[in-house]
């Protein structure tokens, strides 16, 4: 009977556990996920870094559109105990900038172009856990040079571009000049202090471009020209009257009336019709365009992009660069167009045209790195930016998300975001957990501080927004979750954090994605479908096993029923004889013994029949009352 009971618990226990199983399971699937970090996770600060005041950095000076090359090397002003890489800021700055070589940490200082004059600026590294150490104050003395004179009469100030020595380029509404893969070399004329007047040196005009190579020789180099507005259908290049031939000419594309094509020197080049028969193909421009290398449809381009999303950090005034490298993996030439528009209030048009596009050819397997570099104007607002730069070609187009958090200008308090990995990808309706750090930079005691968060599509569109008050002495973190609309569309989104505090910004950002709600490939209803089967075949496949159990159970004990006259005798006899162990063992004093055999004694006397007890009970009873009194004796006597 008692293992009856047994057996039917255990059957009763793996149905609940079953369905807890099921039910584990459902909630799983379709209820929103709670994922990241656990409740109560701190973050570890590890030591921050230390500025060495006994090797202050030196003030620097140099010369007008130069710059001071290794001025200081960033460990041995800084040292970090943890040796972690530090990250160096310029702050105070306004028209220098720092640059650093990331294998030396040497330092290099570098001016806007033509700024002369004083400022007074300092260092701070960051560690790369938002702790930092600052330096002291340094002046840094751009001294005045006399400037080149230039005469563009012509080419006005919306027509041409030039930051030497990385660019120049001249354009009209008919034609387009660029030496953008040219570092251009007028240091003669400089040192000279003479003038230089393009009017004389470049003419273009309608399906012409003629550049005098004679008169200004440092022109006399590789470049693009595109010619407007043409009716031609399949246009040629013609340099001094002569066909170019494909070792000096290099079509790249044409399309829309407008002619974009390579040429490695210079001289007068115009664009003609194809004759229908091939023309003179020993020059390589006949025969529909023969060996100027035009780029046709059918999937003859392609070209890569080494970085999808770019992520930049920028204080009010300061100068950044980053860069991208475009590689053509075709077997064919390639003309490219990056439109940086989304990007112009942040762009300093250093070696890139002020319409904010730049033409851009490669060779079959060529690559070439674009480097822009970016500014936070002050009258930017503190925040998390999401800009795109796009590649175009004739039959494909890339996109570059670039990521941008704009703070001000020294900034009392610095933060930081951090989403777990399981959290980088979620569905719609989950829950997104993020960790915040806030760091205190300067302030001292308790203060409270706004922080505002924004969770955002690359589109720019928000799915949602927040914000709380916090107190904070030095440092703070905590998990901060946000429920993710069920109706969200799958794609690329930014969770920004702003901290404010006394009209001071700083800002940061993290990227995650909202993706299709499937699991291996399988939509979630048909794994809702699977699991559940499973879950029932587990609930009747236990039963099954459970119900042979309880059968054969019902066997036994009829077995043993058949058998119970023999089997309660035999009990009966061995429990007479544990009685009268038992009786002997309190008579030798062993009293403690003899209560632990009668333990077991009336565990036995419990399962005995009905019938069989009634044998016993006289002999159980009185071993029961001598123990009693033996115990009592014990009492006494201690």
């Amino acid at each position: 009977m008692e293992d009856r009971k047994n057996l039917v618990a255990l059957v009763i226990l793996i149905l609940v556990a079953s369905s807890f199983f099921s039910f584990s399971i459902y909630i799983w699937i379709l209820e929103p996920k709670l994922t990241g970090f656990p409740v109560g996770s701190e973050v570890t600060i590890n030591i921050p870094p230390t500025f060495n005041h006994s090797r202050p950095i030196a003030n620097q000076s140099f010369r007008e559109d130069e710059s001071i090359e290794n001025a200081f090397n960033i460990d041995f002003h800084f040292n970090d105990t943890n040796s972690d890489s530090l990250a160096l800021k310029m702050f105070g700055n306004t028209s220098t900038y720092a640059e650093v070589n990331s294998t030396t940490n040497n330092v290099t200082i570098k001016a806007t172009r033509d700024f002369n004059g004083l400022e007074t600026v300092y260092f701070l590294v960051d560690d790369g856990y938002r702790r930092n150490a600052s330096s002291n104050n340094i002046t840094v003395n751009v001294t005045p040079m006399t400037d080149w004179h230039w005469h563009y009469n012509e080419f006005n100030s919306s027509n041409y571009n030039f930051t030497y020595p990385e660019f120049f380029a001249l354009y009209d509404q008919f034609a387009f000049l660029n030496f953008s893969s040219l570092m251009l070399n007028f240091s003669s004329y400089y040192m000279r202090g003479e003038d230089i007047n393009f009017t004389q040196i470049v003419n273009m005009s309608f399906n012409r471009m003629f550049v005098n190579s004679t008169l200004f020789p440092e022109l006399n180099f590789s470049a693009i020209i595109t010619l407007s507005g043409l009716t031609l259908t399949n246009p040629r290049v013609v340099r001094d009257s002569s066909i170019c031939p494909a070792s000096i000419c290099t079509e790249i594309s044409y399309s829309g009336g407008t002619f974009i094509f390579n040429v490695t020197s210079f001289s007068e080049y115009i664009a003609e019709e194809t004759p229908s028969g091939g023309g003179d193909t020993g020059t390589g421009g006949g025969g529909g365009g023969g060996g100027t290398g035009r780029i046709t449809g059918g999937g003859a381009e392609d070209f890569t992009v080494d970085a999808e999303i770019l992520k930049v950090t920028l204080t009010h005034g300061e100068i950044k660069r980053i860069s991208m490298k475009i590689t053509n993996t075709g077997k064919s030439n390639i003309g490219l167009n990056v439109d940086l528009r989304d990007i112009g209030d942040l762009l300093v048009y250093t070696g890139i045209v002020s319409s904010s596009t730049v033409p851009l050819t490669l060779k079959a397997g060529e690559d070439a790195r674009l480097e822009l570099t970016l500014q936070a104007q002050d009258s930017l607002a503190p925040g998390t930016y999401v800009k795109k730069v796009r590649i175009r070609g004739p039959t494909k187009e890339k996109e570059i998300l670039l990521i941008v958090d704009v703070n001000s200008k020294e900034p009392l308090f610095d933060v930081d975001i951090e989403i777990p990995g399981n959290s980088k990808e979620i569905e719609a309706g989950d829950i997104l957990t993020s960790k915040i750090s806030i760091f205190n930079l300067h302030e001292s005691g308790r203060v409270d501080v706004k922080v505002e968060f924004e969770v955002r599509h690359i589109d720019g569109t928000i799915i949602s927004s927040s914000e709380k008050t916090v107190a904070i002495e030095t440092t703070l973190s905590f998990i901060e979750n946000f429920q993710i609309p069920s109706d969200a569309k799958k794609g690329n989104y930014v969770l920004g954090v702003k901290i404010t505090y006394q009209g001071k910004t700083s800002s940061a950002s993290e990227l995650f994605s909202i993706i299709e709600k499937n699991y291996l490939g399988l939509s979630r209803e048909l794994v809702v479908a699977i699991l559940s089967i499973l879950g029932i075949m587990i609930i009747f496949t236990m039963s099954f096993f459970a119900l042979i159990g309880l059968i054969n159970l019902k066997k036994e004990n009829s077995r043993r029923n058949r058998e119970g006259i023999h089997y309660s005798h035999l009990e009966v006899e061995e429990l007479m004889e544990m009685i009268s162990r038992a009786r002997e063992l309190i008579r030798n004093g062993r009293v403690d013994e003899a209560s632990e055999f009668y333990t077991r004694i009336k565990r036995r006397f419990d399962s005995l029949p009905t019938e069989s007890k009634k044998e016993v009970y006289e002999s159980a009873y009185n071993l029961a009352s001598m123990l009693r009194n033996a115990i009592h004796q014990k009492s006494s006597l201690a």
